[in-house]
């Protein structure tokens, strides 16, 4: 799994500054594989009710934000002033906290999958 987070300075056509960042989740055969077994590809990412940065970000997206939509076209986020900047980080952070609980979900189901086919396990604390 990774996670693209392209960030950049850009001019408007009218001379003004602005910020982008691009945000794309890529994953592996396997773990797409996974993810479409475990139905999280069409999970939603954030939700509305967290704070006003995955509202903003929802926003951007339509009112829907899934992992099939971060991997297949990402989302682009953006805002005007360099004093939003700090916005802009913490929809970067939401996500990629977001991507890191997939992983675990994925990674979880990957070793409950070995637990079976090798006929559970045994562990000392």
């Amino acid at each position: 799994m990774k996670l693209s987070v392209d960030r950049q300075e850009k001019k408007g056509p009218f001379g003004g500054t602005y910020y982008e960042s691009k945000i794309k989740l890529t994953l592996t055969e396997e773990e797409e594989k996974i993810a479409e077994t475990i139905e999280l590809m069409k999970k939603g990412l954030l939700d509305p009710t967290d704070s006003v940065e995955s509202q903003v970000l929802l926003a951007l997206a339509r009112n829907k934000l899934s992992v099939r939509d971060l991997t297949i076209i990402g989302v682009t986020a953006k805002c005007d002033k360099e004093a939003d900047l700090s916005r802009l980080a913490l929809v970067e952070n939401k996500i990629r906290e977001r991507c890191k609980d997939i992983k675990a979900e994925i990674d979880l189901y990957i070793a409950a999958k070995n637990a079976i086919n090798e006929g559970g396990y045994e562990e000392e604390f």
